[in-house]
């Protein structure tokens, strides 16, 4: 019984210490970043960078259909953006206007965990030299690739076919 509780503190401990990778991963990357509930499309995390994009402060993002955060013209684009990534794994980058009129660039995929299906939204500057919101004040930091790159778990991303399309060394290492 002993044994048993002392592998459940240790899996418990290895997770709390993925949870913490996790975090700083999301949090490190200069790319805006949401994560959705696939099925309703509400945002249930995002980043610092997001925040700043959106010119939100994070307050009112979460818990919000991501379509209310864009202009009204964006977004049967932006929901057609996002079924297909739901219908096939990514989506084609698409041009999308938030209320402010700043232009963006979606970028989306799906990805699940455990039973349920989410779908991680990239947003950057369509023009980034002629940007000038709230993000492009934004420290210059590393890019998503080479923070996954760097990062000491294995990471894999595949297709909905299960091809493998990019996976860091770490797991390279495996």
């Amino acid at each position: 019984m002993i044994d048993a509780q002392q592998s459940m503190e240790r899996d418990y401990l290895r997770l709390r210490h993925t949870e913490a990778r996790y975090r700083l991963l999301f949090e490190a990357v200069d790319e805006a970043v949401l994560v959705l509930d696939a099925a309703s499309l509400v945002v249930f995390e995002h980043n610092a960078a997001a925040a700043r994009l959106l010119g939100d402060g994070g307050k009112r993002i979460v818990g919000r259909s991501f379509t209310e955060l864009l202009s009204v013209q964006s977004q049967a684009e932006s929901y057609a953006s996002l079924s297909q990534a739901r219908n096939t794994g990514r989506s084609e980058d698409t041009l999308v206007r938030l209320d402010n009129h700043t232009e963006l660039k979606l970028a989306a995929s799906l990805f699940k965990q455990d039973s349920s299906s989410s779908l991680l939204v990239r947003l950057s500057p369509a023009r980034p030299e002629v940007f000038d919101g709230p993000a492009s004040r934004a420290p210059q930091g590393t890019a998503l690739p080479d923070v996954i790159n760097a990062m000491p778990d294995a990471f894999v991303l595949t297709d909905m076919q299960g091809r493998i399309l990019s996976a860091n060394q770490a797991f390279a290492d495996m």
